[in-house]
């Protein structure tokens, strides 16, 4: 459920990951594609609108319960559960981001579960990432 080839990571995003794990670009990009797989990146110009990125709110459905959630992805640093900034490396951050409404994915919790989720809308996002942003 869970496939490379549908994640799209645009530049402006991917470049960001990389200065987040503050790390030389080589070992950051190894790190981005082990946690997101063989992801498509795009220049930002070329960005669907309708695909999961960093600083953009995203409304999931959990399919078990029904329950919606809104939620935006933001750097590690940022993540405040109470105003629903979700980090991008957290267990539903990867299983959203990259991927476009319509999507079927599974966040897997630290406690063994797998949520399936479906992603139902794509807000624009707030604020460009930062290559400076956080862990």
């Amino acid at each position: 459920m869970n496939r490379a080839e549908d994640i799209i990571i645009c530049a402006d995003d991917a470049r960001a990951l990389s200065a987040m794990l503050d790390r030389p670009v080589e070992q950051a990009a190894a790190i981005v594609a082990e946690t997101f797989g063989g992801a498509e990146i795009v220049a930002a110009a070329r960005m669907p609108a309708d695909v999961v990125r960093l600083n953009a709110p995203v409304e999931y459905r959990e399919v078990e319960s029904g329950a919606k959630r809104c939620v935006t992805l933001v750097a590690p640093a940022d993540a405040d559960p109470a105003l629903k900034r979700v980090s991008v490396f957290s267990p539903v951050g990867r299983a959203l981001f990259g991927r476009a409404v319509g999507s079927f994915t599974e966040a897997k919790l630290p406690n063994g579960q797998t949520l399936e989720l479906e992603i139902l809308h794509v807000g624009p996002v707030e604020e460009p990432a930062r290559a400076d942003a956080a862990v």
